[in-house]
């Protein structure tokens, strides 16, 4: 079979038994008619006690509430069931939109629903947005959107519904609505899963987001996770047993982020941690639209160019919880001027299911997402990149793997030019004919190199085989990406016994060794591996020097924090041929930069009074080994100017639309980054 070559271009993871006995409480019944939307219908559903769905009535802050009845032990009712009023009904099949009124107490989880459906009266809801249970005592509205609905009566007691939750957990609902529009809530709340609206790079030249030529893209998981966070699922990647307890003896991170520049509602205490000096150590969940952002601001503070987002494969509905990280890259790119693409990761997933998987993925990533029309994601020969790493020969078939590249063959919107990862070895060993045909379909080849030392001791990486690899892919035009990484750790993880001279990073030499030769080949683009995977020990971003005691954990061996950002940076300047051909690091710990800033006013929208405008800014700090923070420097309409150690000035700003943002300067004469540039309009 012929294959086309895929590069783009003008021409690459019931319960119960039915009626036990009931009883009915009352509950307000209401019809209504939505304003604007004629033949909307939205009612609120009547609440049933009785079978393996028994709850309290009771009456908190003027409201009442149905209370999950204490089963003892801990444990309470797991169920509580929901049905129309007589006379109301929805058309079998379509989608409704449901919205539960609860008040947040009673514990800490996620609850859920089931519903009647086309062909199963218990259908899970796959899609739910804010249901999470916290503690913070607030009135909160979670909203479910039931596909394929068919209510007719079909749960227990005669119901169409029922709110599910783990036993510990202690419901206090108020009021469940049912609508067969989406709701104005329910718009808001998934806002990020349509196209990006919001603003965008306003501080100068974005990165250039038409070719992969001269870019050095760094992988971005976004993996971790902690309670709390939007979508409230637990520890993910910091412990084996994701969604399970904290404890320094479960700990699978061989690195600590350093948490210095984050908020407050950006840390979540790691129960057993503390630091040296006696002070709760805290975490970071990338499912927070501001430490995405943080990210990426310091990407844009050392000039590196952006990430490919990693997409591990989902299922059939909406993976929320990776979507929303997909969408605060995606806005962070728009306020940073980065780039970004998606890599699919297809570990895991089983060959039969992978062609079909990753076509409603990419459909939906381009249809509704519209996330390739985004002005930030790559491009290259006119058309999206997409990454797809794990094209190994015992994976899946050649067949398979061609029917993957044919995804993306075009013309029309689902064309892309394919940048594909995988078996370092291709080019090596002797390897079957029909794999080799598969890569030379792509548009470019990442061999994955991480762990891989050839015959060099462990901490000396492969790159002996980069030159004939480039040349073997030349001669098929296709496009050499070599992968490159820091350095790599996973002990915790793992369980093996801690070795802390094993691995060793080499105060950053390890991974200079990589950049030297990629640039001695004259790479024209380079993938780095990766930005925050702390789990493997593969990560750039910012690690602690002091990480907490109850465990084992690896610091960046004197250097300052950022080094391995300014590392990265300088490698992509040396790429480009922007800074002159070396063999040995830069002297990152002299370019340590202090943090970032953040505008406090006026921002973006605002009209201030007058013709004297204070500008004002949170305070910024200069990190272990950065001397001490010497100045700000204000950006306002590409005029930088020096404005002392103040955290606000007033300026004579004339009438019009005016653009500003600031950094700090520290006492060794290193900017750093600047704050999200804000827009505003003097009357």
């Amino acid at each position: 079979m012929k294959y086309e070559k895929i590069t783009g271009g003008l021409n690459r993871s019931t319960w119960g038994p039915r009626l036990l006995s009931w009883s009915w409480l009352a509950c307000l019944v209401c019809l209504t008619l939505l304003p604007g939307r004629a033949g909307a219908v939205t009612t609120v559903m009547t609440a049933w006690s009785g079978s393996d769905g028994v709850f309290n009535t009771i009456s908190l802050d003027g409201k009442t509430v149905y209370q999950g009845q204490n089963l003892g032990g801990g444990n309470y009712t797991g169920l509580m069931y929901f049905k129309r009023p007589a006379g109301v009904n929805f058309t079998p099949g379509a989608t409704l939109y449901m919205e539960v009124d609860f008040k947040d107490i009673g514990g800490s989880g996620n609850f859920g629903t089931q519903y009647n459906a086309v062909g199963n009266d218990f259908q899970f809801a796959g899609f739910t947005v804010g249901n999470s249970v916290l503690g913070s005592g607030a009135y909160k509205t979670a909203v479910f959107r039931l596909d394929n609905a068919d209510l007719h009566y079909g749960e227990n007691g005669g119901t169409d519904l029922r709110l599910t939750q783990p036993g510990p957990l202690q419901l206090h609902i108020v009021q469940v609505r049912v609508s067969d529009q989406p709701t104005p809530l329910y718009q808001q709340l998934t806002a990020f899963l349509g196209p990006y609206t919001g603003p965008t790079y306003a501080g100068g030249t974005p990165v250039d987001a038409t070719t992969l030529k001269g870019k050095l893209i760094c992988g971005y998981q976004g993996w971790f996770r902690t309670p709390g966070d939007d979508d409230n699922t637990g520890w993910q990647h910091y412990i084996p047993d994701w969604g399970g307890v904290m404890s320094p003896s479960k700990i699978a991170v061989d690195y600590w982020p350093d948490m210095t520049e984050y908020t407050p509602a950006e840390r979540h205490v790691a129960t057993g941690f503390t630091h040296p000096d006696g002070t709760p150590a805290t975490l970071f969940s990338a499912n927070n639209a501001r430490t995405v952002l943080r990210h990426f601001q310091w990407m844009e503070a050392h000039g590196i160019d952006g990430v490919a987002v990693q997409r591990f494969l989902p299922g059939a509905s909406p993976d929320l919880p990776t979507l929303r990280v997909l969408s605060h890259a995606r806005a962070a790119a728009n306020l940073t001027g980065r780039t970004f693409f998606v890599e699919y990761d297809m570990t895991g997933t089983p060959e039969s299911e992978l062609v079909s998987t990753i076509t409603r993925d990419w459909h939906y990533l381009v249809d509704t997402l519209k996330l390739t029309s985004d002005s930030r994601y790559l491009h290259h020969n006119g058309v999206p990149v997409v990454g797809i790493f794990g094209f190994f020969r015992d994976r899946f078939s050649p067949a398979t793997a061609h029917a993957i590249l044919d995804i993306f063959k075009g013309p029309g919107p689902y064309q892309a030019f394919v940048e594909g990862a995988g078996a370092w070895y291709w080019n090596i060993e002797p390897y079957p004919e029909e794999w080799k045909q598969v890569i030379y379909r792509m548009g470019a080849w990442q061999p994955w190199n991480t762990g891989n030392s050839g015959s060099n001791p462990g901490d000396v990486p492969n790159s002996s085989y980069w030159a004939a690899d480039q040349a073997a892919l030349a001669a098929r035009g296709v496009m050499y990406v070599p992968q490159i990484y820091p350095g790599s750790s996973d002990f915790n993880r793992s369980g093996k016994v801690w070795d802390p001279n094993a691995d060793n990073r080499q105060s950053g030499a390890f991974l200079w060794s990589q950049v030297a030769r990629a640039a001695s080949i004259g790479a024209s683009s380079v993938f780095l591996g990766m930005f925050d995977e702390i789990d493997e020990g593969t990560q750039i971003f910012k690690v602690s020097s002091t990480p907490p005691s109850q465990a084992h954990f690896r610091d960046n061996q004197g250097l300052p924090s950022d080094a391995y950002l300014c590392f990265t940076g300088q490698a992509t300047k040396m790429i480009r041929g922007e800074i002159p051909y070396r063999t040995t690091p830069p002297n990152c710990a002299a370019m340590t930069q202090p943090t970032i800033p953040d505008a406090v006013a006026p921002l973006n929208g605002a009209t201030p009074t007058g013709s004297q405008v204070t500008y004002q800014w949170t305070p910024a700090l200069a990190l272990a080994q950065g001397g001490t923070l010497a100045r700000y420097e204000l950006w306002l309409d590409g005029v930088i100017t020096s404005v002392g150690s103040s955290t606000q000035v007033t300026r004579g700003t004339s009438s019009g639309r005016h653009v500003w943002r600031v950094r700090a300067v520290n006492s060794l004469g290193n900017a750093g980054g600047w704050s999200v540039a804000q827009t505003f309009t003097v009357p």
